[in-house]
């Protein structure tokens, strides 16, 4: 992988859904799944930044 890691991992726009959102028992679905997909991407990004500081020489040799 080429460049750098934050470049693809920026928090893009939220876009609504072509028909808008749900409300009632749907709405709160979609409101908790965009809630779980916002600390989902929070946790990669997490994870890429810790990456990024790492030299691949500190990686485990396989076998």
């Amino acid at each position: 992988m080429t460049g750098s890691s934050t470049a693809v991992l920026d928090v893009p726009a939220t876009i609504r859904p072509g028909v808008g959102w749900a409300s009632g028992p749907l709405g709160e679905v979609q409101v908790a799944d965009r809630a779980i997909a916002r600390q989902a991407a929070r946790r990669y990004r997490a994870i890429a930044a810790f990456a990024a500081t790492r030299p691949a020489s500190a990686d485990r040799v396989q076998g």
